[in-house]
C-alpha cells in the first residue's frame, strides 16, 4: 500500500527552518522555490538563491549545533537584503573557491546585472572579495566596488594585506617536509593568495612548493620531489573534499615563478 503521507526528509526540514527564519529577518520575501538544501526567493531588491549544503554538513558533525548554524547562515544571509553603504576597506578580503562553487555565485545575482566582484586564479580557482564581519562574510558587489573607486587591479593587493593583518597568527604544523597551515579555521585556503609567505624559509621542502585546500579551513603543504608527501597528500584531499564542509578543490597546485598553478597529474 503506498503513503500517501510521505515524511518529509531531514534536509528538507532543515531547508523550511531556515526558510522561516529567513522571513523573520527579512521583510517582503516571496517564496519562488523550496527543495532539499536549496531556497530561492524574490524580493525588492532582486532574487535570491540560498544554497544550504555547507549548513547542513556542519549540522551533521554535531545536530545537537543545528540551531546555532541555523542562525549563523541566516545572519549571513540577511546582509544580502541589507546592503552596507559604510564600507571599512581594511576589512576587505579574498575568498578562494572552487569551480562548483564559484558557478553558484555567479549565477546568484546574474538577474541583478550587478554581479559579486570576482577575478579567475587558475582554472580551478576564483577569487571573489568580500567584507569580514568577524562571524561572517558579505560578498562585495561590482556596484559597491565602483562606488568605492577601487580598480580591481588593485583590489588583490589590498585584500591580501587586510587578510594578513585580520587573521590570528598564522602556524606550521608537521615535520619532514610535510605540512599543514592553521589560521584560525576561516581563510586558511585564502592564504594560497599571499605570495611572501611561500618560500623554502618559511616551509622547508624537497623541491618546488606542492599545496592543496580542499576545504577552506584545510591548507597542506609539501614538496614536488617528495613523492610519500605526495601521495600522503592526495589521499587526504580525497577525503576532506568529498567528506567535509566548505569544500573547495580536489586539485594539487604547484608554487611556480610567484604564483601558483595545477600540479600535472603525473607528478
Amino acid at each position: 500500500m503506498f503513503n500517501l503521507f510521505k515524511k518529509k526528509s531531514p534536509e528538507l526540514a532543515f531547508t523550511q527552518k531556515f526558510l522561516e527564519l529567513l522571513q523573520a529577518h527579512v521583510k517582503g520575501i516571496k517564496l519562488e522555490k523550496l527543495e532539499e538544501l536549496q531556497v530561492v526567493v524574490n524580493h525588492e531588491s532582486g532574487t535570491f538563491t540560498h544554497n544550504l549544503d555547507n549548513a547542513w554538513a556542519e549540522r551533521q558533525l554535531d545536530p545537537s549545533q543545528e540551531a546555532d548554524v541555523l542562525a549563523r547562515f541566516t545572519k549571513a544571509a540577511v546582509s544580502l537584503y541589507q546592503p552596507d553603504t559604510d564600507f571599512d576597506t581594511s576589512r576587505i578580503v579574498p575568498i578562494v573557491k572552487g569551480v562548483a562553487t564559484s558557478h553558484e555565485l555567479i549565477s546568484q545575482l546574474s538577474e541583478q546585472n550587478d554581479p559579486y566582484v570576482w577575478e579567475e586564479y587558475t582554472n580551478a580557482l576564483s577569487i571573489f572579495y568580500a567584507l569580514d564581519q568577524d562571524d561572517s562574510i558579505r560578498y562585495l558587489k561590482q556596484s559597491e566596488l565602483n562606488a568605492l573607486g577601487i580598480p580591481l587591479e588593485d583590489l588583490r593587493d589590498l585584500a591580501v594585506g587586510n587578510l594578513l593583518n585580520l587573521i590570528p597568527d598564522m602556524e606550521r604544523q608537521g615535520e619532514d617536509g610535510y605540512y599543514m597551515l592553521t589560521a584560525g579555521g576561516n581563510y586558511e585556503a585564502s592564504l594560497l593568495l599571499a605570495d611572501s609567505i611561500w618560500n623554502q624559509e618559511n616551509f622547508p621542502v624537497d623541491g618546488e612548493l606542492v599545496t592543496a585546500i580542499p576545504a577552506r579551513d584545510v591548507l597542506l603543504i609539501t614538496g614536488s620531489n617528495h613523492k610519500e608527501g605526495i601521495d600522503q597528500m592526495r589521499k587526504a584531499v580525497e577525503d576532506i573534499y568529498f567528506n567535509g564542509s566548505y569544500s573547495v578543490s580536489p586539485e594539487l597546485f604547484v608554487f611556480k615563478e610567484g604564483r601558483f598553478e595545477a600540479l600535472s597529474e603525473e607528478a
